[in-house]
């Protein structure tokens, strides 16, 4: 799971510009969210956030426009309340220790809420998305596909890539992400150049390696436009 904590601090702005700013960036992400994997929570004391623009439920008649004003419930709505109260990532993960936990909010640079927990758009929802499927609880192989799948959507992963992807994970946090910058250097340079020293495969029609290290290369095959990744250890196949 992903948790998202709408930290009241972090609603604090001095605009009503900036207010519906961060409220149309929430309702973006939640529009976008997976409800499967997100839950988005808050204190109970949302209800009651004093803003620089006054409290959050009174907020309405007025103040803003009128689609700001269905928006405003419809966002504070969609956030299960809760009695614990948050100040920090530390605080949240031993809340919720097997999960992936951010802070969503309009305004952060007066927190010290760490800058890759900060989700207050569409962008930084996504880098905290993709670095939750990277560096998550991944517990077996069949939760590494899936978030393989995710990260590279137009990749197809052998069962062995698959397994030699969870091993270094668990085993060499360095490696495992020196795998991911060949990863995602593929689709430019697949035959030559980039980086990895990428080697073609005399052997075997279409297929190609780069290194990860001296004992490791990822191998590939590159059929049109489908990248199989074949394995991800030893150094050929």
């Amino acid at each position: 799971m992903r948790n998202f904590y709408l930290f009241e601090d972090a609603l604090k702005v001095n605009s009503i510009p900036a207010l519906e700013l961060g409220l149309n960036n929430l309702n973006s992400i939640l529009v976008e969210s997976d409800g499967a994997k997100d839950y988005f929570f808050c204190n109970s004391s949302i209800w009651e956030c004093d803003t620089t623009q006054g409290k959050i439920y009174e907020m309405f008649g007025g103040i803003v426009n009128d689609e700001l004003q269905r928006l405003i419930p419809f966002i504070f709505q969609s956030f299960n309340s809760q009695t614990d109260v948050y100040q920090n990532h530390i605080q949240l993960d031993v809340a919720f220790p097997t999960d992936c936990n951010g802070f969503t909010g309009f305004e952060f640079t007066h927190t010290a809420i760490q800058k890759d927990r900060q989700v207050l758009n569409l962008i930084s929802y996504d880098s905290f998305v993709s670095k939750c499927l990277k560096y998550g609880v991944i517990c077996n192989t069949v939760e590494m596909r899936e978030n393989l799948l995710e990260l590279f959507p137009n990749y197809i992963f052998e069962e062995r890539a698959v397994d030699d992807t969870l091993n270094l994970k668990n085993s060499n946090q360095g490696l495992y992400d020196r795998l991911f910058d060949l990863l995602k250097d593929i689709p430019s340079n697949p035959f030559t150049g980039g980086i990895g020293e990428t080697e073609v495969l005399k052997y075997m029609s279409g297929v190609a390696s780069k290194r990860i290290n001296q004992a490791h290369r990822v191998t590939y095959r590159l059929t049109g436009k489908t990248i199989r990744i074949l394995a991800c250890s030893g150094h050929y196949i």
